[in-house]
């Protein structure tokens, strides 16, 4: 079957936006503009975007909420009362279905047919599925092992969006959702259907399961573990949230932030380790000699921790433990050039939920003999070090510094080894 057959298959108010995205994507080629140029991955931020707003720097859970107006599409982050915690906007993409993996928040894309994983700090996507033998997607689920689209058929990918098959599924679905037994789909014809997807490829509608969504209006699916999730679609006003069972009774519902919603899911703030707390050690100190540094963090559900330290200097690290909720851990660090470093720790559980960095400790390290501390050795230090003992000039910055023969005093017998250092071979600063 040709794609031009295919089209026919595809409803009206999805052949529009099909041709609509085909339009946006003629015109970016006539600019000579990539999509890439087009769809910046960082975010414009909100007037009141928080500088730290992954669910793991909050003492509660988070909705996730998507909307779209125009060209424009945001990604709110929302408290449990519906008030605003931080939204993205994004020009030129149109999100749609929301699904969570691991507590990470991952969103289909209805101008292309990508998936993208979403940084709850930053807004910055990071691109997952890239599938150009579709159109668009609508709708995402993931049944823990695989995500599962629809575009004509069924399409399902693993976690790193290698594409592993296509099943024959006849359906115009505007959400995807699984509850750990079933695949759910939230359709055109305002029906939440209920199928089994265990002998991939054969789909089988399990009918009498199927039920109405609280509203015509209803777009997105998402499967919170107990209760459905999802957000009303309409201009000009706002919608609703709506949390609801197997049944379609609304178990709890909010009022949107924006019209045209699409989606909403919660990310749980209780299944990340608490924010270290800030590294304590000492705030200066030589180059080549190891210091000790330590954090301590918590995990809501009692969970063993690990810690890993950023030491500033790009020298990487690794994780480090694992240690009891509430223990302390303790890490050594040299560094081998001078300069202000900022020290800082993160955590994870043993489920790999990690946590937002601490806030930084400053480091300031030298190097005996860079006296005029520029992080390198060589004849300004001598002047620099002139200048101090013979003509009222600035101090080595630290004092310790000057002292490169390290025997407790600056002299001109720190001159004659610094000398003899840079011009005779000699022994370098200890």
């Amino acid at each position: 079957m040709t794609r031009a057959c295919l089209f026919k298959r595809i409803p009206m108010k999805k052949r529009t936006e099909a041709v609509l995205f085909c339009f946006v994507l003629f015109v970016s080629l006539l600019w000579g503009t990539s999509r890439a140029d087009l769809h910046p991955l960082e975010p414009s931020r909100s007037a009141e975007g928080h500088a730290n707003t992954a669910a793991g720097s909050y003492p509660e859970d988070v909705i996730v909420y998507t909307a779209h107006q125009e060209w424009l599409s945001r990604i709110y982050l929302l408290r449990m009362d519906g008030t605003i915690v931080d939204y993205f906007e994004y020009s030129f993409y149109y999100f749609a279905d929301l699904e969570v993996v691991n507590n990470q928040v991952y969103a289909a894309e209805a101008f292309a047919p990508r998936v993208y994983r979403v940084d709850l700090q930053t807004g910055s996507l990071d691109l997952v599925i890239d599938d150009w033998s579709l159109y668009y997607f609508y709708d995402l689920a993931f049944d823990g092992t695989y995500f599962y689209l629809t575009e004509w058929d069924l399409n399902r990918y693993d976690i790193n969006g290698n594409k592993d098959g296509t099943a024959s599924f006849d359906q115009s679905v505007h959400g995807g959702a699984w509850d750990g037994s079933y695949y759910w789909t939230l359709t055109d014809e305002n029906q939440i259907k209920c199928w089994n997807i265990s002998t991939w490829p054969t789909v089988t509608e399990v009918s009498e399961n199927n039920f109405s969504p609280p509203t015509s209006s209803c777009r997105g699916l998402w499967f919170d573990g107990e209760y459905f999730w999802t957000a009303e679609s309409k201009d000009g006003i706002l919608g609703q949230i709506y949390q609801f069972n197997h049944r379609g009774t609304v178990i709890n519902q909010l009022i949107e932030p924006a019209f045209m919603g699409w989606s909403a899911c919660l990310v749980k703030a209780s299944d990340y380790p608490r924010i270290p707390q800030t590294p304590s050690g000492p705030a200066g100190g030589e180059t080549q000699v190891l210091y000790e540094f330590s954090s301590t963090t918590t995990d809501p559900e009692e969970d063993s921790v690990f810690f890993w330290f950023d030491w500033g200097d790009e020298t990487g690290g690794d994780w480090l433990g694992p240690y009891v909720s509430g223990d302390t851990c303790r890490a050594s660090h040299a560094w081998t050039n001078s300069g202000d470093f900022l020290v800082r720790a993160k955590a994870k559980d043993v489920n790999d939920y990690q946590s937002e960095w601490s806030d930084e400790l400053t480091v300031s390290v030298y190097a005996r003999g860079d006296c005029n501390r520029d992080g390198i050795i060589e004849i300004g230090d001598v002047l620099h070090l002139v200048n101090y003992l013979y003509k009222s000039g600035p101090a080595p910055n630290p004092m310790e510094a000057g002292d490169v023969n390290r025997d407790g005093r600056i002299d001109l017998g720190d001159v004659v080894y610094l000398l003899n250092y840079l011009f005779r071979n000699g022994p370098p600063p200890h």
